[in-house]
């Protein structure tokens, strides 16, 4: 019995200096009034302030220009070796760029379900009335996907969606990997 009693006193006073420990980070020492106003800041900030040397005087532009005459002819600039290099560059980004194929873009989901007349169907109306943008099919066991155009912007997406809509409510826009030079030539 002796042991229980040390071993209970022990875990009191564990317990009650842990409580105590926790009392004052769970008690506000200072309640706040509403009605005290923050008037005043009292921190100094002015040792972040930039120093300027003030014994210097501060110099006056010169006129050394002359003044620009408003009937003078404008002298042609002379393209320097720095922009004659940025123009390589510039080429060979634009060669590169060329090379480029496929990227983000945009997709108008015509038609995804498991009927194939609904399909056909679908396809039929695209071939009729969007003629200029590339239609694309697809067809996983058992759904068949119906997709239009190469988009490069949102913008030309949305007004083939609104047309397309107007027959098919289910279409819905879909950003996807496009064939650039294609979305290109149909601008």
């Amino acid at each position: 019995m002796s042991k229980f009693t040390g071993l209970r006193k022990i875990v009191c006073v564990y317990v009650l200096v842990l409580c105590s420990s926790c009392v004052s980070s769970i008690l506000p020492t200072k309640k706040p009034k509403p009605e005290e106003k923050i008037d005043t800041y009292s921190e100094d900030l002015s040792v972040f302030l930039p120093k300027y040397d003030t014994e210097r005087p501060i110099e006056k532009p010169t006129e050394d220009f002359p003044k620009a005459n408003s009937n003078a002819p404008k002298a042609s600039v002379e393209i320097s070796s720095q922009s004659a290099e940025v123009d390589k560059i510039l080429l060979k980004m634009a060669e590169y760029n060329k090379k480029i194929a496929n990227g983000a873009g945009y997709r108008v989901q015509v038609y995804i379900g498991n009927n194939k007349q609904e399909f056909e169907s679908a396809k039929s109306f695209l071939y009729q009335n969007f003629s200029e943008h590339e239609v694309y099919e697809s067809y996983s066991q058992p759904t068949y996907k119906l997709k239009l155009g190469d988009f490069l912007s949102n913008k030309e997406a949305e007004i083939i969606l609104d047309e397309v809509k107007s027959r098919y409510s289910s279409a819905r826009l879909i950003t996807e990997k496009i064939n650039i030079q294609k979305a290109i030539d149909n601008k």
